[in-house]
């Protein structure tokens, strides 16, 4: 389980280093068919491979070396979770996400046992199918707004969604979409980070494993038309046996937006 949530993790850490970009739409490449149990306003939508046996776990055992794994990771999270794991968060409230999982599971008694592992306070967590489905939620809401969007208008309908998410690969290790807007009106943290951003209409990131190198992708949605490709022209100053160079556009936009912030 911790690498799976780890991936989510890494979507989510992801979206967080985006830069400027928009796409052509697919509604496959975001997360298929799970994006269609997600309400339109949902904050953000996580899908990770869960199949440690697919193309890209294995080209990243290549770069990494063997995967620590739970002892009872196929006994009992693997036949709970199933090949894919995809995670909405539909709203914050108090600074603490409400959120959902929606997998196809391959034991839904498992699927029961592991999610009220993550019980804590008034917090329950618990299952039900909607359609192919098997939806984790703690709330009789959330669960509500899952059915209401599998039969109504989802985030898989949502025009920013869709350009969004069109170059997303459907097989990478993570991908995330982020609703920048609906992010920026929520309080504490997780409106600083669209601020300092620049406000973007949407952020999205994905992790893929291609040959030798584990790729990151990330793009925002600009509130106004983009500026040209940054090219960097320092670049050439950089020892070529540096281990690691990174180089910015616009620093001190950035750090002016970072000095206003908690």
């Amino acid at each position: 389980m911790r690498v799976i949530f780890a991936a989510l993790g890494l979507g989510f850490i992801l979206v967080v280093s985006a830069c400027g970009g928009t796409t052509t739409a697919t509604r496959a490449a975001a997360g298929g068919d799970a994006a269609s149990l997600v309400p339109p306003d949902a904050i953000a939508f996580v899908r990770a491979d869960a199949d440690l046996d697919s193309a890209q776990w294995r080209s990243l055992e290549d770069l990494v070396g063997p995967i620590d794994l739970p002892a009872d990771y196929a006994q009992t999270i693997k036949p709970a979770v199933g090949d894919q794991l995809n995670l909405a968060v539909l709203g914050i409230e108090q600074g603490k996400p409400e959120a959902v999982a929606i997998v196809k599971t391959n034991d839904e008694a498992k699927l029961r046992a592991l999610a009220s592992k993550f019980d804590q306070g008034d917090e329950h967590y618990t299952v039900e199918r909607v359609g192919e489905w098997s939806v984790v939620a703690d709330s009789p809401e959330a669960f509500a707004a899952v059915r209401s969007a599998q039969s109504g208008r989802s985030l898989a309908d949502v025009p920013a969604f869709q350009s969004a998410t069109g170059r997303l690969d459907p097989n990478a290790l993570a991908a995330a979409y982020v609703d920048g807007a609906r992010l920026g009106a929520a309080t504490g943290k997780a409106a600083s980070v669209t601020q300092l951003l620049g406000s973007p209409r949407w952020l999205t990131a994905q992790a893929t494993a291609q040959g030798k190198a584990l790729q990151v992708d990330a793009r925002a949605g600009t509130p106004k038309q983009a500026r040209a490709a940054y090219r960097p022209s320092l670049l050439r100053d950089v020892p070529s046996g540096a281990l690691l160079a990174v180089s910015f556009k616009d620093g001190n936009v950035a750090l002016k937006r970072a000095a206003g912030q908690p």
